[in-house]
């Protein structure tokens, strides 16, 4: 039913539902207050404050889910988000920090902990007046398990255009081309996890721009100039990813196991052109022409969405991004693997409708082990090459003949 929550006063309306909406409109017309979200804030200590201490929540769409922007006292900031796949998502966040891959910190509220009606009453209380917020929060949020996060202001690469890209994809005078080798790091964690959902390396789609993002530095007087591609006068920080889940597959049927094998058989192809796009370059067999096979779905997806063409420099930096990253998931040992799964599977201290272990079942241990099986005896077999790439890991200069 359509309901005129402008026009009409609530006791026009018979139906129960359609009255409450209505006095919700009324109530939040009479109440409404213009809360506008710092995003220059600093993150907050996601261990250590008062929710009685929030000051107003705005909501933003981040990955594929959307994120709500806490603001609390003395500038301080932190995220809440409901995830449909909230178990990966809390495993790979703890295999990210295993590695030493730079990611916010985040943490699980569960329904039965004392801290969630808490929560859950703040975030209402400073939104009942807008509702396309209240709404958000009950259709985000309505989950057993929720993730509180660190906020950093970022920008999504859709946010970027083409000033923007060649600034933070460039070389930086302080971080060089880094950015593009921690890009490279998060791609061998998406190749290990088979995490299709950022950039198309090895699967049949278009790629997320949404699950990269890059800090913004909160200096300078930015301002609502940060939704502006053309604005440049930014500092620009980490490249972040965002929504980086765990799919495994499994060998439960005849048709599950072609597709495990075909799987593998592609990860392998795909992780040997790697290799040998940057032997072609360490033997100088590349003079006059810089083709990269193994980054050219990177090349496009970042044309498509961040309007750069990366160049051969540039597409490189990557490709030692992954190396160092193989060689580091390679070089993990069976039982700290084991050890972050059995954190992440022991978390809940109840699981209501089984939301976690539903997850956890995404992960599989034997997937994940035949999968590093394939990196290490690829990293073994070019370990001359690969070991150049960890001693120049952070020089930007690279041995192409152009």
């Amino acid at each position: 039913m359509e309901i005129p929550y402008i026009s009409e006063h609530p006791n026009d309306f018979q139906d129960k539902v359609s009255r409450k909406l209505v006095e919700k409109y009324h109530k939040a017309k009479l109440g409404k207050n213009e809360f506008k979200f710092n995003l220059k804030s600093l993150p907050a200590e996601i261990y250590d404050f008062s929710w009685k201490e929030l000051i107003g929540v705005d909501c933003t769409q981040g990955g594929v889910t959307g994120i709500f922007l806490c603001q609390f006292e003395d500038n301080r900031a932190l995220t809440v988000k409901g995830s449909p796949n909230v178990a990966q998502d809390y495993f790979t966040t703890l295999l990210y920090q295993k590695l030493a891959i730079q990611v916010p910190l985040a943490r699980i509220v569960q329904y039965k902990d004392k801290e969630f009606k808490k929560m859950m009453h703040s975030l209402r209380s400073k939104t009942y007046h807008d509702l396309y917020i209240d709404n958000q929060l009950t259709h985000e949020l309505d989950r057993p398990f929720l993730i509180v996060s660190e906020y950093y202001p970022t920008l999504s690469l859709l946010m970027l255009g083409p000033k923007r890209s060649a600034l933070c994809f460039g070389y930086d005078k302080i971080k060089g081309y880094s950015r593009l080798r921690d890009l490279g790091v998060i791609l061998a964690l998406d190749l290990f996890l088979n995490n299709s959902d950022r950039i198309p390396l090895i699967w049949n789609n278009q790629g997320n721009p949404n699950t990269l993002c890059i800090e913004v530095i909160p200096t300078g007087l930015y301002g609502e100039n940060l939704g502006d591609p053309e604005y440049v006068d930014i500092k620009l920080g980490t490249i972040f990813s965002v929504d980086s889940y765990c799919n495994c597959l499994r060998k439960d049927s005849v048709l599950a196991e072609t597709l495990y094998n075909q799987h593998m058989e592609r990860l392998e192809r795909y992780i040997f052109s790697i290799l040998r796009d940057l032997d072609e370059v360490l033997e100088g067999r590349n003079i006059g022409q810089v083709h990269f096979p193994s980054m050219e779905k990177a090349k496009e997806y970042f044309q498509s969405y961040a309007n750069i063409a990366l160049d051969g420099t540039q597409l490189f930096q990557i490709i030692k991004g992954i190396v160092a990253g193989l060689k580091d998931i390679a070089d993990l040992e069976e039982g700290d693997l084991l050890e972050v799964y059995e954190s992440a599977r022991q978390l809940p201290m109840e699981d209501k409708m089984n939301v976690w272990a539903s997850g956890m079942q995404h992960i599989d241990m034997q997937f994940l082990s035949d999968v590093k099986k394939i990196i290490v005896n690829a990293i073994s077999a070019s370990i001359e090459n690969v070991n150049w790439v960890i001693r120049n890991y952070n020089i930007d200069e690279s041995p192409l003949y152009m």
